[in-house]
């Protein structure tokens, strides 16, 4: 008979003065908290019904446990293992996602820490500011912070919080944000051309990108001011009015070459 164990997720963050537990936590935090929890489960090949799987909230900072023991031979085993290391190499896809956002969550807010494992406490996930995930398997896919200009399609959305840019080549890229980073963005950039700061990876040979992760927008604006514009050229002129050759004041100051 295989053995069986439960699996343990948890949150810890301070929130109205207090630390957060199941009596005193934000609404907004219990909502993705649950549905990170579920896709993390479920993850990529729907291996569990997360429907159907019935969870206990138990004593300590924001915890979920699963209910019923989960059989050992199952690939979220062997993916908790791995993140427990450090490493990512052959994690299904959404446990990354779902890993990888609480990542940047902690780095935007160190109080906040994240923590899966099993009632054995055999391997323990920690995700906090300081937690980097690695992939030792050799690929030319590296990860790299990129600022990207494009033309934003879709910011936001009902069932997911993501940003979709057409870049400038005509391709298209699904960013993943928080929440919190749509709800603070003042304008709506849909329709608009911006320049993004995101974290992403991306293939060094054939420039494919993946797994994007949006960190803001920078200050752009392509439109042309025309005063400073004329100032510019008036200043250029009057610098330039005692030079009759301009071609030629740059060859000696060149030194005669071309």
């Amino acid at each position: 008979m295989k053995k069986q164990r439960k699996l343990l997720f948890s949150v810890s963050d301070h929130a109205g003065g207090h630390e957060v537990a199941p009596e005193a936590v934000p609404l907004g935090l219990l909502k993705e908290f649950v549905k990170d929890v579920a896709m993390f489960i479920r993850g990529d090949d729907r291996e569990i019904d997360t429907s159907d799987l019935l969870v206990s909230v138990v004593k300590g900072s924001l915890a979920l446990q699963s209910r019923g023991d989960l059989p050992e031979g199952l690939a979220i085993w062997h993916d908790v293992e791995q993140l427990s290391k450090g490493h990512l190499d052959g994690v299904d896809p959404r446990r990354v996602a779902v890993a990888e956002k609480w990542r940047m969550e902690a780095l935007k807010r160190p109080t906040r820490a994240f923590r899966i494992s099993d009632t054995d406490s055999a391997n323990v996930v920690a995700i906090n500011d300081r937690t980097v995930f690695t992939r030792e398997v050799a690929s030319n896919w590296v990860l790299m912070e990129r600022y990207l200009s494009g033309v934003v399609e879709d910011f936001g959305g009902v069932t997911a919080a993501n940003i979709h840019l057409r870049l400038d080549d005509g391709s298209s890229l699904k960013i993943d944000a928080t929440r919190d980073q749509i709800r603070e963005q003042q304008l709506n950039p849909v329709y608009h051309a911006m320049v993004l700061r995101v974290e992403l990876e991306e293939d060094l040979v054939t420039g494919e990108k993946r797994n994007a992760r949006f960190l803001g927008f920078s200050d752009y604006d392509p439109r042309i001011n025309e005063d400073e514009f004329r100032k510019t050229i008036v200043a250029g002129e009057a610098a330039w009015k005692d030079i009759e050759d301009a071609a030629d004041w740059v060859r000696k100051i060149r030194g005669g070459k071309e």
